[in-house]
């Protein structure tokens, strides 16, 4: 049975990230998987029409979403260990002189602190490692 509440949440949250200018596409239900009823081209389909982007929750799916880098012309700093809390996080920004910008808390299992600093301009992806944290530049050819 669908969940309307989740729908019209995930929703709400892709037609934020479309007003913010990210193409999108959709992501299978709880999975980290492109579905590829609706974005046939993986993260390459991510795209700026609605009418494409939120089909998913017109036919009723409670379905994540993804943001192609590439698409968006974003690089996305994808912080996967070595932090424990925003607090540490927010410290680690400044120390590290990364500028503020738009900011995600992803989930993450155990004492880690995921987080995903979103900047413009799209690079060549990488894995990092700075100052203790680690993670992946995101850009050319992913999606977050």
């Amino acid at each position: 049975m669908t969940n309307e509440a989740e729908v019209t949440r995930l929703r709400a949250a892709n037609e934020d990230a479309l007003r913010r200018g990210y193409k999108t596409f959709a992501i299978q239900e709880k999975m980290k998987v492109v579905d590829g009823r609706y974005a046939p081209h993986g993260c390459h389909s991510a795209t700026a029409d609605p009418a494409i982007a939120l089909r998913p929750y017109v036919d009723g799916l409670a379905e994540n979403f993804g943001i192609g880098c590439t698409e968006s012309d974003v690089c996305v700093v994808d912080c996967d260990h070595g932090l424990k809390s925003y607090e540490e996080f927010i410290s680690w920004r400044d120390r590290n002189h990364f500028p503020v910008t738009a900011t995600v808390h992803t989930g993450r299992r155990g004492d880690d602190y995921g987080v995903h600093m979103i900047y413009s301009g799209a690079i060549k992806s990488t894995v990092f490692k700075i100052d203790g944290c680690s993670g992946e530049i995101k850009s050319h050819g992913g999606y977050i």
